[in-house]
């Protein structure tokens, strides 16, 4: 009786034991988690944006099938950023033995947000993943630009000084509240500045009302009692431009197809004085000659002391003509003509060819 007992005990045993080794479970050797899944681990970031500059912290949580933590470590993770035009850097990975995975994210280019995710012994959480946006810094004087529209005037002409307060990373703060002073130095030229408007977008600008004629003023600006680092602008109140006086000039007439030849125009105001500053808005023009010709004129070059630079190079033997318009006037008068003529024969590029 106690025999048939003892075996009545074991084969009921026996098959809840068969079904447990059956039932698919993902426990590991010590009872515990199973593996790690990539598709179930999860990725987290301590805040949602970060200033240019500052830090936030990553993390990876390693989870098995089961959505289970795991509780050790030694899997490789790498987190990245991607999307979004924000840029930062992202440090190296740090294991804590627990499961969890640390790195950090500093922000460098202010921009829309960013995606966090992480790779975890090579494959991708798939989870819903985190975005981080990186935000302008603190003000840097070194990286504020300040600029002059235009740098050169008529007496009673208005030029627009505006100063871009930038991070150190060169991005430009996205609030106001600054004390902005603008202000002229050196220079005989006259004019008054307005009022500062602060835009409330890092921009701040000011009205420059041009005065007597005179040499360049060199623009200053000051942000809460801190100079701007930035290279100055100068503007200059002068006498008009002479289309008549300005000289544009070439230094010789024949050229070849592909060859080029440098344009220069200097301007010069009524009283056919040289301009010593730029800014003016000028191109050159090309036009057929009638015959074919024909050119390409590269990008224009203002030296900043009244003179203009560019290239004519050749694409199609004949005559061309060149005329330049300054500040929306054209130029005129007697009109540059260059011949272009087909490139030189070259053996080593020739054939021979019989019927």
């Amino acid at each position: 009786m106690t025999h048939s007992a003892s075996g009545l005990i074991l084969r009921r045993v026996l098959p809840l034991m068969f079904a447990a080794a059956c039932s698919g479970d993902t426990n590991g050797p010590d009872g515990g988690a199973g593996p790690v899944a990539a598709g179930q681990s999860q990725v987290s970031v301590s805040l949602a944006s970060v200033a240019s500059g500052a830090s936030v912290a990553l993390t990876l949580r390693a989870l098995d099938a089961r959505g289970r933590d795991v509780g050790r470590g030694g899997s490789s993770v790498v987190f990245a950023a991607s999307g979004g035009t924000a840029t930062g850097l992202v440090g190296p990975t740090t294991d804590l033995g627990n499961g969890s995975y640390e790195a950090t994210f500093t922000g460098v280019i202010a921009g829309t947000a960013t995606t966090i995710g992480a790779t975890i012994d090579g494959a991708p959480v798939t989870t819903p993943l985190p975005v981080v946006r990186v935000k302008p810094g603190g003000f840097s004087p070194a990286q504020s630009t300040l600029t002059v529209t235009p740098r050169t005037l008529l007496p009673g002409g208005s030029a627009t000084l505006e100063l871009i307060a930038r991070d150190a990373a060169g991005n430009q703060l996205e609030t106001g509240g600054l004390d902005v002073t603008l202000q002229v130095s050196g220079g005989s030229s006259v004019g008054v500045i307005g009022t500062v408007t602060d835009h409330g977008d890092g921009r701040y600008t000011a009205p420059f009302t041009a005065g007597q004629v005179g040499t360049p003023l060199t623009v200053l600006a000051e942000v809460d009692g801190v100079p701007v680092a930035s290279a100055p602008p100068t503007v200059t109140v002068a006498q008009g431009i002479s289309l008549e006086h300005s000289v544009f000039s070439i230094p010789y007439d024949t050229i070849t197809v592909n060859e080029g030849l440098r344009l220069t125009l200097q301007l010069r105001d009524s009283s056919n004085i040289a301009r010593t500053t730029g800014g003016d808005n000028v191109q050159f023009i090309v036009t057929d000659g009638g015959d074919g010709g024909d050119g390409t004129i590269s990008d224009l070059t203002d030296h900043d002391d009244g003179t203009y630079t560019a290239n004519l190079t050749g694409t199609r033997s004949g005559t061309v003509l060149l005329d330049a318009r300054i500040n929306g006037r054209t130029k005129g008068g007697a009109l540059l003509a260059v011949t272009i003529q087909p490139s030189p024969l070259t053996p080593q590029n020739s054939t021979v060819r019989v019927s």
